[in-house]
């Protein structure tokens, strides 16, 4: 994965738990890398030992730190420079029907990319399906937060419903 990810956590639990407890959690994952490089590919297992390692030293449950995650990256990726991603779109379901081309355009700069996949269908004006697919294994409590997380920027009240959620 990208260092921007590695970056987002880094950001979220120094906001939420400090400088120190990010520090322990790079001890306890056995990470050396003190500066991601936003734009430079890091094995995946880097980052699953930063979630594993955060995961035990906040005594958290995995499924929930991934969804908080997930909403934290919004806002994350907003002030990180991809504001004109979710501008470029008039509503909530018009964003999540853009998400493949998005990813398209995001591998353009990020060469190495492996993208999830995304297929929405509308049922009602209130109502989206969103199957996700991708190549990595247990980010799909991620991928709800996200979605979950989207609802603020385009005024969307409620929740993500995650019953059928694999990845």
């Amino acid at each position: 994965m990208y260092g921007m990810v590695n970056k987002a956590m880094q950001k979220m639990v120094i906001d939420i738990h400090g400088e120190a407890t990010w520090e322990r959690i790079l001890v306890r994952a056995g990470c050396e890398i003190e500066d991601f490089v936003r734009m430079e590919a890091y094995p995946d297992e880097v980052t699953y030992g930063l979630v594993g390692a955060a995961v035990e030293e906040l005594s958290a449950d995995p499924a929930e730190m991934l969804h908080a995650f997930g909403v934290y990256w919004i806002s994350y990726a907003q002030e990180s420079g991809y504001r004109d991603f979710f501008n470029a779109c008039d509503g909530y379901v018009s964003f999540v029907q853009q998400l493949d081309a998005m990813h398209a355009r995001l591998q353009l700069a990020f060469r190495e990319l492996r993208a999830p996949q995304f297929s929405c269908t509308v049922l009602s004006p209130t109502t989206v399906r969103v199957v996700y697919r991708s190549q990595r294994h247990g980010l799909a409590p991620f991928v709800i937060g996200l979605f979950e997380g989207l609802g603020p920027v385009f005024g969307v009240k409620g929740g993500a419903a995650g019953g059928g959620a694999r990845g």
